[in-house]
């Protein structure tokens, strides 16, 4: 869940440092533990890009376990590449890959590429090839967070305003805006947006617009008045 949050640049809620180094120091003897751990180091990095926080004082106890677990799936690493079955290796393949590991000598990168191969070109279940090709582009599920699914795909080239609001980094808010068609609510199209706090209502339907179609609206401008006289295509 973590891992999600980041990827959407949402914050993380005050107990996640907490859950997070729970499952960092958990010495379990279940073969699920290294997934989690595998997510949790992924969730960090992914943070880490962001916020810097392993540079701050009061993640201590964050940076030792997430830098502990590192180097424990190093040393876990089994001689034909492997850090056990397709799924453990692929999530740890992609830990260690997000936490900048992968020209690291300390482990075996090619060998792992080697083993993953060896299991793809056998019987294999789904889940195991989506773990999989992001390693086989170098990539881990934290690079989510990289890409921007703002654009609007029917339009040609980048929309200027979805482009400056992928440039800001100032605080952002959550807004829920919603279209009520017909007397009696017919119809209602609700999205929601993350904006710079000082949004005002007009630039929260620019935004809407840019994401969605349905959102077009069309204004004029009266004696330095702004009224909006038609929503939607």
């Amino acid at each position: 869940a973590y891992l999600t949050l980041c990827n959407a640049k949402d914050p993380w809620p005050l107990k996640a440092t907490s859950d997070i180094n729970k499952i960092l120091s958990s010495d379990a003897d279940y073969p699920f533990v290294k997934d989690y751990q595998a997510f949790a180091v992924m969730a960090v990095s992914c943070y880490e890009n962001q916020t810097k926080l392993l540079n701050k004082a009061e993640h201590n106890s964050l940076k030792m376990n997430y830098e502990s677990v590192i180097k424990l799936f190093k040393e876990t690493q089994l001689l034909d590449g492997s850090f056990g079955n397709l799924h453990t290796t692929s999530l740890i393949t992609q830990a260690l890959i997000s936490s900048g590991q992968e020209y690291e000598k300390n482990w075996k990168l090619n060998a792992t590429i080697h083993y993953l191969l060896e299991q793809l070109a056998s019987p294999h279940d789904i889940v195991g090839s989506s773990l999989t090709l992001p390693v086989l582009n170098a990539k881990s599920l934290a690079d989510i967070s990289k890409v921007n699914c703002t654009l609007n795909p029917r339009k040609n080239g980048y929309d200027n305003h979805a482009s400056v609001m992928n440039d800001y980094t100032g605080p952002k808010m959550r807004v829920r805006y919603s279209l009520f068609l017909g007397d009696e609510k017919d119809v209602i199209h609700t999205i929601f947006l993350r904006v710079p706090e000082n949004y005002t209502a007009y630039e929260v339907m620019k935004q809407a617009e840019t994401e969605d179609a349905k959102y077009t609206f069309k204004n004029k401008k009266i004696s330095d008045m702004m009224y909006v006289y038609q929503i939607g295509e």
